[in-house]
């Protein structure tokens, strides 16, 4: 098993997204720990996992607010001795279908606005933690949205861009303080392989450009027998 003595924790578990993550999570032998607002759907996953054979836990929690995601990863740190594994499939609300120049403000910032302050919140509480035990894996969802010309998506684009921005800064911050090659910062969007940076673990990695990360060894797609996940529809 891929995951077997690793702990994970999945934001908006109780999702169609983030419960495919979790039972995917679960049937490679990680623990899961599932945080979201309804706990109701959170325990539906979990008790998916555990009668598929997983271990899995359940907590109410807003991942748009900052201590309660400080408080819920030292409780599971404590718990089960590391954070391993950190996924955020929190959703944002964002209207699509109308014309930048006849939307309002609040219509267009409220998905960058909300995108970026969970990702923010919940991959810099794992990135501590990771950080202090030299290993870890903090995968935040994205969309090939960032990158396509497509109009009338309101602030979604720029949303996903923002995340993979994050995710990029947030890799190179964080790569010289672990063990080499072990931690690992990730976008993932759905239907695509995920983009993976992979810091250098020189001082001087902080300063390299994502190109030249890309042309890196450790710039790579993840191996075939990763778990392959469908989202919900």
């Amino acid at each position: 098993m891929l995951l077997e003595g690793k702990n994970a924790v999945v934001y908006g578990g109780g999702g169609s997204m983030g419960g495919a993550v979790a039972r995917a999570f679960g049937h490679e032998g990680a623990s899961v720990f599932l945080a979201g607002r309804t706990l109701s759907k959170l325990d539906a996953v979990a008790e998916e996992i555990v009668a598929a054979g997983g271990t899995a836990e359940t907590a109410e929690l807003d991942a748009f607010d900052r201590e309660a995601v400080e408080a819920h990863a030292d409780a599971v740190a404590r718990k089960a001795g590391s954070l391993d594994v950190s996924f955020n499939a929190v959703g944002v609300n964002a209207v699509q279908g109308t014309p930048l120049v006849e939307m309002s403000l609040e219509d267009f910032m409220t998905p960058i606005e909300e995108a970026a302050r969970t990702h923010f919140i919940t991959a810099t509480a794992a990135a501590r933690r990771m950080s202090e035990q030299g290993s870890g894996v903090i995968v935040m969802l994205s969309s090939s949205a960032a990158g396509e010309w497509r109009h009338r998506m309101g602030g979604f684009n720029l949303a996903c861009a923002a995340i993979e921005a994050f995710t990029r800064s947030l890799a190179g911050e964080v790569g010289g303080r672990t063990c080499g090659s072990c931690a690992y910062v990730r976008t993932s969007r759905p239907r695509r392989r995920p983009r993976l940076w992979t810091p250098m673990s020189s001082p001087s990695s902080t300063t390299r450009s994502s190109a030249a990360c890309r042309d890196s060894p450790r710039w790579a797609a993840p191996p075939p027998s990763w778990p392959r996940i469908r989202p919900a529809r």
